[in-house]
């Protein structure tokens, strides 16, 4: 394993323990948002998510990838916690609820809001999904020997 990987999954334990942070925060808000069960998703992804990437940067060291696959396998890590968090947050924020319909209790925000909301979901479920299979693929290839 090279120094750049270990900095690398360091990197992803500081952006996980961001996340785990700002879920926690968004818990507090909870009681404060327009449609409170959006708040809770929001505050719930957070931490989760957060937690997720934690155990990413766990598994980090053990990843069997090349350089330009470990990159891909962080940014779309990274990138999809987040904007699932992100998402979330706004539909709290925005009462947006078409794409989270048993949360929202029927709230809708304006039809931008809702796209930019689901565009969110989607991005970030495809790039959670695409960080988990290189990482499955990480972890069952070998060392090279030698």
């Amino acid at each position: 394993m090279s120094t750049a990987q270990e900095t690398q999954g360091r990197t992803i334990l500081a952006w996980g323990m961001l996340l785990f942070l700002l879920g926690l925060l968004t818990g507090i808000l909870v009681p404060h948002f327009a449609v409170p069960r959006l708040g809770l998703s929001a505050h719930i992804a957070g931490v989760q998510n957060g937690l997720v990437l934690l155990i990413i940067g766990l598994l980090w060291p053990k990843l069997v990838l090349g350089p330009a696959l470990l990159l891909l396998a962080r940014a779309f890590s990274i990138l999809g916690m987040y904007l699932l968090w992100l998402a979330l947050l706004l539909c709290a924020l925005w009462s947006a609820g078409r794409a989270t319909p048993i949360a929202a209790a029927g709230q809708e925000a304006s039809p931008a809001q809702e796209m930019l909301v689901q565009t969110g979901l989607v991005i970030g479920s495809l790039a959670a999904i695409a960080a988990a299979a290189l990482m499955l693929w990480g972890l069952c290839r070998r060392r090279p020997e030698g």
